[in-house]
């Protein structure tokens, strides 16, 4: 009984230790336009591609003013276009 029990316990752990790394997948910019932390007078568009596909329904973007104010004047869009 012991040993059906370390056993499983063993596949149980090993399971867990192949799915970690699913766990920390993020998309992260490869280009941006303006840059991070940019300070530009006024950006008619604003542009980043990701190394990876974003999931629209987890992805959020602001652009604000130096006070902290909205300056979107249209929701972000994601294109799947690849240039």
């Amino acid at each position: 009984m012991k040993t059906s029990s370390f056993a499983r316990r063993g596949l149980i752990a090993a399971a867990l230790m192949a799915a970690a790394p699913l766990a920390f997948v993020h998309a992260y910019p490869k280009v941006q336009q303006p840059g991070p932390g940019a300070k530009v007078s006024a950006p008619h568009e604003v542009t980043i591609e990701f190394a990876e596909a974003l999931e629209p329904t987890f992805s959020a973007m602001y652009v604000t003013t130096e006070s902290g104010r909205s300056r979107l004047t249209n929701p972000p869009s994601i294109s799947t276009t690849r240039t």
